[in-house]
């Protein structure tokens, strides 16, 4: 089955590079995953073991994938299925940056090791990246809101300021 799908996110390209490639953390956000870690590391090789299970309407589908992740750091993420519970899966993720937004397009295709019942296939495949590409998108915005809270201040608190702003702060504020 061809997989094509395209995510656009008003983040920039390094914090969903970070969530996409954050595959020790990644069951923490991805709904289909229990466990995800690197095993190996070899410069910008990756091989990464995912378990999970897949359920669509009362059907469960368990998996465990080995797949080896070639990265071209903050653009690419080359993704294929080397062991595990398909018979086969490439995926090449772009990010693209733009002034407004990042785009993330994906293009690959998937072959399943089990039996999957003739027509939902497609139906299942679709629902599930659908889900998947909402559950990123909620971490990369979550992950750059973090970001963009200014850092505590190292100064020591006045107990005026702890208390709040003054009527004077707050008359200030409105006429600027």
């Amino acid at each position: 089955m061809q997989v094509d799908s395209e995510l656009r996110v008003r983040a920039n390209p390094r914090d969903v590079w970070d969530v996409l490639t954050d595959y020790d953390n990644m069951p923490r956000y991805v709904s289909t995953l229990q466990a995800s870690s690197i095993e190996k590391r070899s410069g910008n090789q990756l091989q990464v073991t995912q378990r999970g299970t897949v359920q669509f309407a009362l059907l469960n589908f368990p998996f465990t994938t080995v797949r080896q992740i070639d990265l071209v750091p903050y653009t690419e993420i080359r993704t294929t299925v080397i062991d595990g519970s398909m018979k086969s899966s490439q995926f090449v993720t772009t990010i693209i940056a733009t002034p407004e937004e990042t785009r993330i397009v994906q293009h690959g295709s998937v072959v399943p090791d089990i039996w999957i019942p003739p027509g939902i296939g497609p139906a299942i495949i679709a629902e599930r990246t659908r889900v998947q590409w909402q559950e990123f998108r909620t971490e990369i915005l979550r992950r750059s809101a973090n970001l963009a809270q200014p850092a505590p201040s190292a100064l020591p608190v006045s107990p005026q300021s702890a208390a709040g702003p003054s009527n004077a702060d707050t008359a200030q504020n409105r006429r600027q």
